[in-house]
């Protein structure tokens, strides 16, 4: 294997592994808008999971970049969330 090819390889294991943790984070965004979501009805069970699961991986996502502001507000936003659901 060439230099080049190692330097290559290098620099993409770098880019997988910074943006993995961007994409954990939008699938957690995407899964917390279909949750929320009132274009077409969906069940109660069913948006409470979108959105439990959509903001584990938010907050999973901000605890790994050493985000406390996004950590903190996604708590907070739970339970807003979820209530706005149960409404």
């Amino acid at each position: 294997m060439t230099y080049r090819q190692i330097r290559n390889r290098e620099k993409l294991a770098t880019w997988l592994s910074v943006n993995a943790d961007n994409l954990v984070m939008w699938f957690g965004i995407c899964f917390v808008f279909l949750g929320l979501q009132g274009i077409y009805p969906i069940p109660n069970d069913t948006g409470i999971t979108l959105i439990t699961i959509g903001n584990i991986s938010i907050f999973i996502s901000a605890i790994y970049k050493e985000n406390i502001e996004l950590a903190l507000i996604t708590i907070v936003m739970v339970v807003a969330q979820i209530s706005q659901v149960l409404l």
